[in-house]
């Protein structure tokens, strides 16, 4: 059951809606991608957070903390063997990178 929205999330919601009308680039501003695909994630939108990530690597595949994020998004929604998959891949790109060897 989800709570009557917040203040906060008032002001912000419009802000993080990915169809609202952009003047900037901010479609492909990575730190608004991952700030968008965070919000639902902390709202428990486990599939619109996956979205946000899976743009972000499409736009950004060199950014690993974005594939970092959508494993650990993948096990928060219990699909284990992909998680363990997109963790594998941040490894072999970057075999020191210790948040994908803690998945």
């Amino acid at each position: 059951m989800e709570s009557a929205p917040t203040d906060v999330e008032k002001v912000v919601a419009p802000l993080l809606n990915k169809d609202a009308p952009r003047s900037d680039k901010s479609h492909y501003n990575i730190e608004a991608i991952m700030g968008r695909a965070k919000y639902h994630e902390i709202r428990r939108q486990y599939s619109k957070a996956l979205d946000g990530i899976n743009e972000a690597i499409v736009v950004h595949e060199w950014y690993d903390p974005a594939l970092v994020e959508k494993s650990k998004l993948l096990a928060c929604s219990g699909d284990w063997e992909q998680s363990l998959a997109v963790a594998a891949r941040v490894i072999e790109r970057d075999e020191n990178n210790i948040e994908a060897q803690r998945m």
